[in-house]
């Protein structure tokens, strides 16, 4: 299992990154990206239809922005001792930015 983490919002970002993650990988919502997470945009979104991935946001960077209520229920929100754990639960770890 690899961990994604994505930390800007973009398309192209977004497009690649679905592109390469696999069935039963993990991907992570950080900084700016955690907009790609709220419910509004993300129901009609290609992250959407990936319902074979697990899916977080970081608590900080959503709380920074103002936008926890408003993230897809789908998210799990984790802290930063829960993204350190999610390093370590993965084999890999690969940034999008």
């Amino acid at each position: 299992m690899i961990l994604h983490t994505l930390n800007q919002h973009s398309e192209l970002l977004v497009r690649n990154c679905l592109n390469t993650i696999a069935s039963g990988d993990s991907l992570l919502l950080i900084e700016n990206a955690v907009y790609l997470g709220i419910e509004e945009s993300f129901s009609t979104s290609p992250m959407a239809m990936r319902t074979d991935i697990n899916l977080y946001a970081l608590i900080p960077d959503c709380e920074a922005r103002g936008i926890s209520p408003l993230l897809f229920p789908g998210f799990d929100l984790i802290d930063y001792p829960g993204f350190v754990k999610l390093c370590t639960e993965h084999k890999q770890v690969i940034s999008w930015y």
